[in-house]
């Protein structure tokens, strides 16, 4: 299981490793500490998902390669395994209707961090790391989300037909881009803000107002019992 971007515990540090499950891809994605961001005077630690995230099992690209995605490679049961950085959905959307599933693949947008072969085989994409990038930015101190951008591309999955003219030229499988969206927030409202700062500030200031009411009923007591002497002396 993963945490969902909501839930994450206070104290973030930043050689924690996170998991996030994400229910678009049916699985987690892990995220790592890229890089400290501001928002609205609040410092925030940056998690993104490391270059391999979607990496093959047995890409020959090492820094590429995560033997952990082995799993989702369902080649004995029919469906196809593909290079870094696509992943095949197919097998997460079969159904009673569909019993082998949706051609559908999911990747980042623009084929951001996958294998050079998918960019080639189509035109006009140009994957870039601050408009593509999937980024979850945390208030350290309480857990929360100060700004989370998932983005994602779908793609469908093209096999050629000799028996389809206009198919009979494809390449023998076809990833092709059909949309790509980002989702969540890239700043936090500042009601959000504010909030987080008095939850920062908080407390100081009441141990500092705790000390000052100290100090009130201190010297009140001290002031009755002078009161009370002086009474008592007279009388």
């Amino acid at each position: 299981g993963g945490q969902d971007g909501a839930t994450l515990p206070p104290g973030i540090m930043k050689t924690d490793a996170m998991d996030m499950f994400i229910s678009l891809m049916c699985r987690r994605i892990n995220l790592e500490y890229e890089k400290d961001v501001e928002h609205l005077g609040l410092n925030s630690y940056r998690f993104i998902p490391p270059a391999n995230a979607m990496g093959a099992h047995d890409d020959p690209d090492l820094k590429a390669r995560n033997p952990a995605n082995s799993c989702y490679c369902l080649k004995d049961q029919g469906f196809s395994c593909f290079k870094s950085g696509v992943l095949n959905m197919e097998p997460c959307k079969r159904s009673a209707a569909i019993p082998k599933g949706a051609p559908i693949a999911l990747s980042f947008p623009h084929f951001y961090q996958a294998d050079p072969s998918f960019l080639a085989a189509v035109s006009g994409l140009s994957p870039n790391k601050e408009k593509h990038q999937f980024y979850v930015d945390i208030a350290p101190d309480f857990g929360f989300p100060l700004a989370i951008r998932p983005r994602f591309q779908l793609n469908v999955i093209i096999k050629r037909d000799t028996d389809i003219e206009m198919m009979s030229n494809f390449a023998e499988e076809l990833i092709l881009p059909f949309l790509w969206a980002q989702d969540g927030f890239s700043e936090p409202s500042d009601e959000m803000a504010e909030a987080i700062k008095f939850g920062l500030s908080a407390p100081s200031k009441l141990s500092m107002l705790g000390g000052a009411c100290l100090l009130v009923v201190g010297g009140a007591m001290v002031l009755a019992a002078l009161g009370w002497v002086l009474w008592y002396r007279r009388s």
